[in-house]
């Protein structure tokens, strides 16, 4: 099928999903997480592994709230990861575009 356009998504995570269960479609990958989106084939099931609730805003409060664990799992210091952060418009869009398509 068509490639998908890439687009930015808040990550806070340190687990990361490294086998797909059976039974499931990969939706979405990055480079540093192979499986950031997937679905339960024929089940209302989807799981994202990047944030999409959160804008880059909300993730500066967590940095901020969590300096310890941004240094333990990036390697970087709270504030060079927060100069790394962007805005994330079509990754904030995809909850309401799944309660407009499915609910």
């Amino acid at each position: 099928g068509p490639v998908p356009e890439p687009f930015f998504g808040q990550m806070g995570h340190e687990d990361r999903v490294l086998e797909l269960p059976s039974g499931t479609t990969l939706l979405a990958s990055s480079e540093l997480v192979t499986n950031q989106a997937f679905r339960f084939d024929g089940r209302p099931i989807y799981c994202t592994q990047f944030h999409p609730e959160l804008r880059a805003e909300d993730l500066h409060i967590r940095l901020r709230a969590y300096p310890e664990y941004v240094e333990s799992v990036s390697g970087k210091s709270v504030e060079e990861f927060a100069t790394s952060l962007r805005e994330s418009p079509e990754a904030e869009s995809l909850l309401r575009r799944f309660v407009d398509t499915f609910l």
